[in-house]
This record gives C-alpha cells, sequence and structure tokens, in this order.
C-alpha cells in the first residue's frame, strides 16, 4: 500500500504539472481533460498491474502457511523486484518532465 501511495501521488503530481489547466470556469472540467484522462487511465493500469503482481507472493505464502506445501521459487522476488521497479518508473519519469512542463 505504501508504494502505491507513493506512485500514484507521484503520477498525479507529474501529470498534473505537465498538463497544468489554470484557466477553468468550473472545477469539474479539471477530470476531464487530457491530463486528468490519462492519469485515470495510467492510474488504474498501475494498480491492477500491482494488484496482478502481488498475487502470486500473497498464494505462494498462504500454501507454505496454511497447506505446508513449498511452491515458491524464485518468481517471487521478482515479482517484488518489478512491483518496486514499476512504482520508481511510474513516480520517476511523470515529475520530472512535469518539472521540465514548468520550467519551460
Amino acid at each position: 500500500m505504501f508504494l502505491l501511495t507513493i506512485g500514484l501521488n507521484g503520477l498525479g503530481l507529474g501529470l498534473g504539472s505537465l498538463y497544468p489547466k489554470f484557466d477553468h470556469e468550473n472545477i469539474s472540467e479539471t477530470s476531464s481533460s487530457t491530463g486528468g484522462v490519462l492519469f485515470m487511465i495510467l492510474a488504474l493500469s498501475y494498480i491492477g498491474l500491482m494488484l496482478m503482481l502481488g498475487a502470486r507472493p500473497l498464494y505462494v505464502h498462504l500454501n507454505e502457511k496454511f497447506l505446508f506445501k513449498s511452491i515458491g521459487g524464485l518468481e517471487v522476488p521478482v515479482c517484488y523486484a518489478v512491483i518496486f521497479i514499476m512504482t520508481w518508473v511510474i513516480t520517476y519519469i511523470p515529475l520530472r518532465l512535469g518539472t521540465r512542463s514548468l520550467n519551460a
């Protein structure tokens, strides 16, 4: 949950600064702008990938804990590594692009 929070905050802040909308008549226009729609699509994809990648380690843990079967292998550390890398990418790239956009 901590990584998910970091990733979504970085994505929201980065896309908000990449596609700023300062001149709006109604605040609800912000969610239907380019940055708002792109954020919703990327956030939903990110959450779905995090759930899929977190399901395998949980399955391995529950099998070892309750069924006393050792089925885990190399895929559990790989899943965790991909989760960390994906969180770093989803946080760093939008923040970097947003910083460049606001500086320009």
